[in-house]
């Protein structure tokens, strides 16, 4: 398994990007669900797991990562 683990102020600008309204609307209480959801990604449960920095990175430099190291995707 991989972790794709930006940080909380790059997932907040890509929530604020797409613009859903439900969304940006809530801004505090996603703030608070990605700060959980990033704590979550930190914990010893995940420290076995491949994590990447997907802050600096787009969707296609991602996806060329997770081939280059030959992560299949399903």
């Amino acid at each position: 398994m991989v972790v794709l683990k930006p940080t909380v102020p790059a997932i907040l600008r890509r929530i604020a990007t797409r613009g859903r309204p439900r969304d940006v609307q809530h801004l505090s209480e996603r703030r608070r669900e990605v700060e959980h959801q990033i704590r979550i990604l930190e914990s010893d449960a995940m420290s076995s797991r491949r994590t990447i920095d997907t802050t600096d990175l787009s969707v296609d430099e991602t996806y060329r990562i997770l081939r280059l190291e030959g992560i299949g995707l399903a």
